[in-house]
């Protein structure tokens, strides 16, 4: 009898062991529009405030909406030039009567890989803008694939944001947040 359970606690430590040395499950790659409105769903009630998804070609009112005017990355969402052609789709959602009270773009890459440099740059870009008619509270990275969700406005709003992503998608990775003031 205690062979067998000698025999059995074993092999339950064996299979254990085994199972710590699996990759982790692949994250679900999302397209960027719909993971942007899923987040945007989820957001707290408070507080409203007057939104637009998009670009001026494709714009919505009161959600996210695809972004493409490549040139227009670079002044509405703070893109530095050089990432611009490394972006593969985006959509973006952004306080109607003030983006530094809140703007929020995701980024689909071309290259997966590249997730941590995009990233690193868009935060040093954020930091290092001369913000006009005030300076955005707080941002927010982070990556679901290859996929870059890059927020910044009022803490409040971009906590609320950050909160609703982390639950739409568990397998979100926090790589930056901070303040901006």
């Amino acid at each position: 009898m205690k062979r067998w359970i000698s025999v059995l606690l074993a092999l339950a430590l064996t299979l254990s062991i085994a199972a710590c040395g699996r990759k982790p499950a692949k994250v679900e790659e999302v397209p960027v529009l719909e993971m942007m409105e899923k987040i945007w769903e989820g957001m707290p009630a408070e507080p409203q405030f007057p939104c637009m998804g998009g670009d001026f070609e494709t714009a919505v009112e009161g959600k996210p909406g695809d972004f493409s005017d490549r040139e227009a990355f670079v002044y509405a969402l703070y893109v530095p030039e050089n990432l611009v052609d490394k972006i593969e789709a985006c959509a973006s959602v952004m306080h109607m009567l003030n983006s530094n009270s809140f703007t929020g773009a995701g980024y689909q890459l071309k290259d997966g890989d590249d997730v941590e440099n995009f990233s690193k740059d868009m935060e040093n870009a954020l930091k290092n803008n001369r913000w006009i008619c005030g300076i955005p509270e707080k941002y927010f990275i982070a990556a679901l694939g290859k996929n870059i969700v890059v927020v910044f406005g009022l803490s409040e709003i971009v906590d609320g944001f950050s909160s609703s992503m982390k639950n739409a998608y568990p397998g979100t990775n926090v790589l930056y947040s901070g303040s901006l003031q």
